[in-house]
């Protein structure tokens, strides 16, 4: 596929994705901007240092743990 057809599939897609009233699905990229209040910062901060991991490891193993089920 040339890189016009590339281009010119993903506006059709586009297109069709508007016409059904559906928001794109958007790449992740593996960043994620939370906002939570203080006190639960604080408690994640200590569960983590607890557990022996950085708070980012402790934050990403939660998440794993608790989306298992989803597909």
């Amino acid at each position: 596929m040339t890189a016009n057809q590339s281009e010119r599939l993903s506006d059709l897609v586009r297109l069709l994705i508007a016409v059904r009233g559906e928001e794109p699905e958007k790449p992740f990229t593996g960043k994620l901007m939370l906002r939570i209040p203080p006190d639960i910062h604080r408690k994640a901060y200590i569960a983590a240092k607890q557990s022996g991991a950085s708070l980012n490891a402790w934050i990403t193993q939660t998440l794993k743990n608790t989306t298992e089920h989803v597909s």
